[in-house]
């Protein structure tokens, strides 16, 4: 596959799913909090955690589900539901997490799959599959536009967790263990604010 048209016709599309992907959320906030706990070695391993999270969600809605979905929406409805708690339930544990010097050896991995899990759930990742792609990719009539636009989304989204986690590196270079203890409640704040707004969105 190949990318046909002109680089400058992306420019728009890049600049929504940035404004998109920049915005704080739950995945953003686990990313940064990883940050601050592990420091530098953490951008890596929490991009490629946040892109395959993304992978399965844009490219399942545009292949598969999309239309699915769409069409039953009671079943969409119980399913953003689900998020919701798994989300409070994720931002009770990390309001009351200690911090990476304080953990065990695994805390890395756990870390890994939270942020996989969360970005699964994460409702950008619907508005990208379900909203933002579809309307650009109506715009050019090309029928494989779906999926190159679907890839584009990921690229941006590395990009935008790669600064994410290494803004928190950064603060991990001054941040003392009370200073991580108040990042990730704040951190647990974000991640609880988008259960709540999955329930009454």
């Amino acid at each position: 596959m190949t990318f046909d048209a002109q680089p400058t016709s992306y420019l728009p599309f890049v600049t929504a799913a940035f404004a998109l992907l920049a915005l704080p959320g739950p995945s953003n906030a686990l990313v940064a909090n990883a940050g601050v706990n592990f420091g530098w070695r953490a951008v890596p391993m929490m991009v490629a955690s946040v892109t395959l999270g993304y992978a399965v969600v844009i490219l399942g809605l545009i292949l598969i589900f999309g239309e699915w979905l769409a069409a039953h929406p009671v079943i969409a409805r119980g399913l953003r539901l689900a998020c919701a708690v798994y989300l409070l339930f994720l931002a009770v544990k990390l309001w009351r997490s200690r911090p990476a010097s304080d953990r065990q050896a695994g805390a890395f991995a756990g870390e890994l799959r939270q942020v996989f899990l969360v970005t699964l759930l994460n409702p950008k990742g619907l508005v990208a599959g379900l909203a933002l792609i579809p309307a650009f990719a109506q715009r050019s009539g090309d029928n494989g536009m779906p999926l190159q636009l679907g890839l584009l989304f990921l690229a941006v989204a590395a990009v935008a967790t790669a600064l994410y986690t290494a803004a928190g590196g950064l603060i991990s270079m001054r941040a003392d263990a009370s200073s991580q203890r108040l990042f990730a409640k704040m951190s647990a704040l974000v991640v609880a604010g988008f259960a709540i707004y999955i329930v009454m969105g």
